[in-house]
């Protein structure tokens, strides 16, 4: 995702991933391997308070849910047209 903060800044590179504790908004991040060859993880762009972290992660949540369920209506009425081709040709 992508978000534009106050018409100021845009933010790129947000998403929202899957763990076992379920959904998490994950703020674009660098990789880098610290002394002890371990593989470390700095975030580029954050919400500074409690406050505007809940909000950008309750709007991205809030899109994402959005896409999701437009994406399975959308594949939805392919299958269901899909089943209607395939009723049309057998009748024939």
């Amino acid at each position: 995702a992508s978000v534009t903060v106050g018409g100021a800044v845009a933010i790129h590179g947000i998403r929202v991933m899957n763990s076992r504790k379920g959904l998490f908004v994950a703020m674009p991040a660098s990789n880098y391997v610290d002394e002890n060859g371990e593989t470390k993880f700095s975030e580029i762009a954050h919400p500074i308070s409690k406050e505007s972290r809940n909000m950008l992660n309750s709007k991205v949540m809030e899109a994402y849910h959005q896409a999701h369920e437009e994406q399975q209506s959308e594949e939805e009425t392919e299958d269901m047209s899909e089943d209607e081709s395939e009723s049309f040709s057998q009748s024939m």
